[in-house]
């Protein structure tokens, strides 16, 4: 999953240094799906704002754009640095470390 992000995100940035992100997002109306993978749903998260931008671009070409957000879902996850730090390791996991 991180690899496919990191391709994504490489993908975007190459097509906007050259001025040519229209170019990617352009062409017949589509359906878009974002998924916003990051767990953590402060604001100022790279991923939350990336997401943001390739939305606001793909609707503005005119594609059909739904977003995602894995942080608003609401399943157990841990999902900040400090509830990974707070949280007591299950007894399965200590044993092997």
């Amino acid at each position: 999953m991180l690899v496919l992000r990191e391709q994504v995100v490489n993908l975007l940035l190459k097509y906007h240094q050259r001025g040519r992100l229209n170019d990617l997002l352009s062409g017949a109306s589509k359906r878009v799906l974002i998924i916003d993978g990051h767990p953590d749903p402060a604001p100022q998260r790279y991923v939350h704002a990336l997401a943001a931008a390739y939305a606001k671009e793909a609707m503005s070409v005119g594609h059909d754009v739904r977003t995602v957000i894995v942080a608003n879902l609401t399943f157990p996850a841990l999902r900040t640095k400090s509830e990974y730090e707070s949280i007591a390791t299950c007894e399965t996991v200590a044993r092997r470390v």
